[in-house]
């Protein structure tokens, strides 16, 4: 019998990875979106929808964004893959199959960066997708959308290098180590799979309240002198009045306040 170990994967046709990426994603996303609000409201301090319907508030913003995203990760992860392969029919070493993945993870925070926005702006101000993004542009213009742009891009390309790149790594390994996992590929899949999401978590969780921080808070006009490592975060929108004076709400430590979170209760609206 031919050992799995030597069976070469047939890799998939861009076609076939936007649909994989965008079928997995919209599931992806009507499966975790209550855990995601209760996340939100537990993070910004604010409280609980009192209906099920409000813990699915901004669904369809976020699952058919989210959707077309997963399948631009999935897209230009094969994309990276071939072009790191350059033709060559040699297999792709741990590193390369994982940084294929971050590059693509990374092109991704183009398109998830405003979503994340939407969703959580959405929810906040009670109003629908169009209303809400109207409202946003027309008080912060369109650089006000890639708010907390960066941090986004740390995120993804961890979190895609996780869940593209290293579950299929331990996969291997894990197969290539246990003749029990190597005769049952699904429970291989699923240990390695289980295991770089763990990892995954971990590693972009601090990023992710960050990038929450950003994207959260109610009052965009602020004075970029006042925040230490502005660059970090990426088209944090100009005041926009001339004449009137900025707010001063980061004028505390963004770092400092965001590890307070992470170690204790304090909500993070300013």
């Amino acid at each position: 019998m031919t050992s799995s170990k030597n069976q070469q994967r047939v890799p998939l046709s861009e076609g076939e990875n936007l649909a994989v990426g965008a079928f997995g994603g919209a599931l992806e996303t009507c499966l975790q979106m209550p855990v995601l609000t209760y996340k939100f409201c537990l993070q910004e301090g604010r409280p609980l929808p009192s209906c099920i319907s409000g813990f699915y508030r901004g669904v369809g913003v976020q699952a058919g964004t989210v959707a077309p995203i997963t399948a631009i990760q999935f897209m230009f992860n094969g994309i990276l893959q071939k072009a790191m392969l350059r033709g060559s029919t040699r297999s792709l070493s741990d590193g390369e199959v994982i940084a294929a993945a971050a590059g693509a993870g990374a092109i991704s925070a183009i398109v998830y960066s405003p979503v994340d926005l939407l969703t959580i702006q959405q929810q906040k101000l009670n109003l629908n997708l169009w209303n809400t993004s109207k409202t946003l542009v027309a008080n912060y213009g369109f650089s006000g959308l890639y708010r907390g742009f960066s941090a986004c891009v740390a995120r993804e390309a961890l979190y895609t290098a996780g869940y593209l790149g290293l579950a299929p790594v331990i996969t291997s390994r894990l197969a290539a180590s246990s003749e029990y996992l190597q005769e049952r590929p699904l429970a291989a899949s699923i240990l390695g799979a289980c295991t770089a999401g763990t990892l995954a978590a971990i590693t972009t969780h601090p990023i992710g309240m960050l990038q929450l921080y950003l994207v959260s808070i109610s009052d965009f006009f602020v004075d970029t002198n006042l925040v230490p490592y502005h660059n970090f975060y990426f088209a944090l929108p100009h005041h926009k009045h001339e004449h009137e004076p900025p707010t001063q709400t980061l004028q505390k430590p963004v770092f400092s306040r965001i590890w307070k979170v992470l170690l204790g209760n304090q909500p993070l609206e300013p």
